[in-house]
């Protein structure tokens, strides 16, 4: 259902979990699960079929082992990651592997065993079906024989091979230092997928990630547990129920601040213009997305703020459109602050109401494989002066929009430079249950303006002053109206 409410503050919010993922077909923007879409796992072959076998030989005796099934999602994790992380070339493989050692050493809390002593392990490993098949690849090789000392030890059988099999994969998944590749558990899969939907439980907030590896907030929803708490945009979480949070991917960040409706989730925060951190205890509660607002100004403009970008967005856009523009609207004013992304196929979609064909966004994968997206003729909305207001905390989606729109010279973009969330992620579910987000492409505006990593510059630059702040006066907003009366004559 569309919201209908006038909303005069900057600080415009919505939910917690992360948009910074796109998936191809109905595609996601962003450092979050975008498309949620439920994805079925193949189902596991059976260990007779492709369990590895590893020769154990210590000094007092030799034995013959299999490990379990459920190993082989490192292998497909690293395949995975080898085929698609858009940065590959530049990892060196021995870190993935060391990356991988470190996360078995670390579950096993074995102090005893250094990484170069873990890497001189050496096991015949006899391999089967080829699904294990590391030939090309020894530093996934020494992965397993680390994975196979481990399991096999005989003081450590309280181990589960699947835990091990997971540290392993977020070891190596956390080496690549990018906090939009994630691995999810099979559990944290579930409540991943829930998504985009209607409502989920939380505490209410966007979040994306600074140069520290810390969650950093984007927007608290309106009326959301979050914002009751005292959060504000521009927020560092630095713990989650003691946990330091640059130690654990964006992704894991999220799910473990998610959780049931009506528990609690303590939190340590380093607010924006305070110096010293605080506690904070959140108890969540259910949070509903709405995607779309809109209000009327004077003089017949209007402002249409999204949100975020779901399922309903553009169904949303166009309805509110065919009404004001039946009104009689002198101009729109389309309001994407700390808007975090959402899904991509939908952000085109919303785009294309503006534009009459052409580029809208360029996306790259690591191979070079270009994918154009375009717009069709005859958009709904081609002729409406037209203004974009964007800040810091407008992300990915966000950013393909406003980048298309001012590229196009359909819309000046007004307020501060945007966020830089231009990579694109996509789920890919392993034989377990689990699934790996791996960042697959890079996105470019239509003028081939790089976005990860720079943002983009408005064309007329507004900041607020405290005093705005605390007059409660938007003066981003005013900038706009004042530019649509000028070019509306």
């Amino acid at each position: 259902m569309l919201n209908v409410k006038r909303i005069s503050l900057p600080l415009l919010i919505a939910s917690l979990f992360i948009f910074t993922v796109a998936c191809q077909g109905s595609s996601g923007t962003d450092p979050t699960p975008d498309d949620l879409v439920g994805v079925e796992s193949p189902s596991s072959k059976s260990s007779s079929e492709s369990s590895p076998t590893a020769t154990v030989a210590p000094p007092e005796e030799s034995r013959t082992i299999s490990l379990p099934d459920e190993t082989r999602a490192l292998f497909e994790a690293w395949r995975i990651v080898q085929r698609e992380y858009v940065d590959i070339d530049n990892i060196d493989p021995r870190v993935l592997s060391d990356g991988a050692i470190f996360g078995i050493l670390d579950a096993m809390e074995d102090s005893t065993l250094s990484i170069a002593q873990a890497r001189a392990l050496e096991y015949d490993l006899e391999l089967q079906d080829n699904y294990f098949d590391v030939s090309g690849g020894d530093e996934l090789e020494e992965a397993y024989e680390v994975l196979a000392y481990a399991y096999t030890r005989p003081d450590d059988e309280r181990l589960d091979v699947y835990e091990l099999n997971i540290a392993a994969i977020r070891g190596m998944v956390g080496a690549l230092a990018d906090p939009y590749t994630a691995y999810l558990s099979r559990d944290d899969l579930m409540m991943d997928q829930s998504d985009l939907e209607g409502s989920f439980h939380g505490i209410g907030a966007y979040v994306g990630t600074n140069s520290e590896g810390y969650p950093i907030i984007i927007s608290p929803m309106e009326n959301s547990p979050a914002e009751a708490a005292g959060i504000l945009a521009g927020d560092i979480i630095l713990e989650i129920d003691g946990l330091q949070a640059n130690t654990i991917s964006l992704q894991e960040s999220i799910l473990r601040i998610r959780g049931p409706e009506g528990t609690p989730v303590e939190l340590l925060i380093k607010h924006l213009l305070e110096d010293d951190p605080e506690r904070v205890v959140i108890v969540r509660g259910t949070i509903p997305i709405d995607s779309v607002y809109f209000e009327t100004l004077d003089d017949d403009i209007y402002r249409i703020r999204i949100n975020l970008f779901t399922r309903r967005t553009p169904s949303e856009v166009e309805s509110v459109l065919e009404d004001i523009i039946e009104q009689g609207a002198r101009g729109v004013i389309l309001d994407v602050r700390q808007n975090p992304g959402g899904l991509l196929k939908e952000t085109v979609q919303v785009a294309d109401i503006f534009l009459d064909g052409g580029l809208i966004l360029i996306e790259m994968e690591k191979d070079g494989t270009r994918t154009d997206w375009t717009a069709n003729s005859g958009g709904a909305a081609l002729d409406i002066p037209l203004a974009v207001l964007v800040d810091a905390h407008s992300a990915s989606g966000a950013e393909v929009l406003a980048g298309a729109l001012q590229d196009r010279g359909r819309a000046q973009l007004i307020g501060m430079p945007t966020f830089g969330k231009g990579s694109v992620t996509r789920l890919n579910p392993l034989s377990d249950g689990s699934g790996l987000y791996v960042t697959f492409a890079r996105w470019f505006t239509p003028d081939g303006d790089v976005i990860e990593g720079f943002g983009i510059e408005p064309d007329i630059l507004v900041s607020f002053t405290e005093a705005d702040l605390a007059a409660q006066k938007d003066v981003q907003l005013e900038a706009a109206v004042e530019h649509l009366l000028a070019i509306s004559g």
